[in-house]
């Protein structure tokens, strides 16, 4: 989408406030091509958000202004602003769902402080627009604001015993919104069960990454020559480490014992926005690498371990490639996707605690049939959000 000029029929462009939840990557790349489309509409944007989740927006944004400048596209700036949040902690082993229970009260004060916090934001007049992914405190109590709740847990993986009262809270916070965005086809084809609950409103918009077709993650149009000729230089072996502490570096380790075992050359990209890099024998562990690399690493692998978190899945989906997934041990999401992704497509599963033993051979599986076509840029369903009132669509021109 970069070298896009936006163009549209109304002179009243929209403000988009975008509230990102910060508990890993994965909600900021996922929203990221909104983030992108909102502002290529015309629309000026703000988006919020806290810790490394804040920096990996920030670092695109900045890299993108970048690019604008020589070609004297979208003047207009755009903010990053910090956002009330909590800071969720994980246990080492497989405590950590009782260990979330336990800050449940300071996650129900974040919520509180959304909410004081975004009244302070509207005060402005100047914002039109709310997505709130994942943060349902980032919803406007004021007319003539229009929002939208991004999630794919509508129902999400908790005992039994507590489901029907989960399920109640988690439509109560979606009431407010005028629609609830789930990044999944109908039906809860990507996510399970998670994604198929009654909530008010509900758009499904399709697989959201930032290596969907027809971007990369600072806008610029997939070039197929962007891989050739580099086959030999990438590594054969790529995992992909992602979440929060202790597990984001338990996994490494066990990774980067697996792929020494291996005795390949291997790449390991671990997600800790603040960069810098390390070398273990033929592993490469990078902590900040840029899409681009990212994506032809992944494209060119024989084998690719990674994660089961949501983004993830949408990332190996908008790339076409498969992967042998590791979930987060004590995190039911995670383990909830693993089991879908494997009896629906067949995908490997390799346990946490088994990793370092793993022998990292060619991924099993298929890909979703209908997933990477589904929720393409230019989301013209996003266009007509921002542009109610125009008479055509807005349309984003290459």
């Amino acid at each position: 989408m970069a070298g896009v000029t936006p163009t549209t029929t109304s002179k009243n462009h929209p403000h988009v406030l975008f509230a990102i939840l910060d508990w890993g990557l994965g909600h900021a790349t996922r929203t990221w091509p909104l983030i992108l489309a909102a502002r290529q509409s015309g629309a000026q944007v703000t988006v919020a958000s806290r810790g490394p989740a804040a920096e990996w927006l920030q670092s695109r944004m900045n890299a993108v202004m970048a690019e604008e400048a020589p070609a004297g596209k979208l003047p207009q700036p755009w903010i990053c602003l910090p956002k009330p949040g909590t800071h969720i902690q994980y246990a080492p082993g497989r405590w950590t769902s009782i260990k979330i229970a336990g800050q449940l009260p300071s996650f129900l004060r974040s919520i509180s402080a959304e909410k004081r916090w975004l009244s302070a934001q509207l005060a402005t007049g100047s914002i039109t627009h709310v997505v709130s992914d994942n943060c349902y405190g980032a919803c406007p109590a004021r007319l003539g604001v229009s929002s939208a709740l991004m999630t794919h847990q509508i129902a999400p993986p908790i005992p039994w015993w507590l489901r029907a009262l989960a399920n109640r809270q988690i439509r109560r916070w979606a009431r407010p919104f005028d629609e609830v965005w789930v990044p999944d086809l109908d039906h809860g084809v990507l996510a399970g069960r998670l994604s198929v609950a009654k909530v008010p409103a509900v758009r499904f918009v399709g697989a959201l990454s930032r290596f969907m077709p027809g971007i990369d993650g600072l806008g610029k149009a997939i070039n197929a020559e962007n891989i050739k000729g580099i086959s030999e230089k990438s590594p054969p072996l790529v995992g992909m480490v992602s979440g929060p502490e202790p597990q984001r570096s338990l996994m490494e380790k066990a990774l980067i014992a697996c792929f020494l075992r291996d005795g390949r050359p291997a790449v390991i990209f671990s997600g800790k926005p603040e960069g810098g890099d390390r070398t273990e024998g033929q592993v490469q562990v990078v902590y900040n690498a840029s899409d681009t690399r990212i994506r032809r690493a992944l494209l060119l692998a024989e084998s690719i371990v990674c994660r089961s978190g949501y983004s993830s899945l949408m990332d190996l989906i908008a790339l076409n490639v498969v992967a042998t997934l590791v979930p987060t041990p004590g995190q039911p999401e995670q383990e909830h996707l693993a089991h879908h992704w494997a009896m629906t497509w067949g995908w490997r599963v390799v346990q946490q605690k088994d990793l370092s033993k793993f022998h990292a051979e060619k991924a099993e599986g298929r890909l979703p049939a209908t997933a990477r076509t589904q929720g393409q840029a230019p989301f013209p369903w996003l266009q007509a959000w921002l542009y109610p009132h125009d008479p055509v669509p807005i349309k984003l021109q290459a």
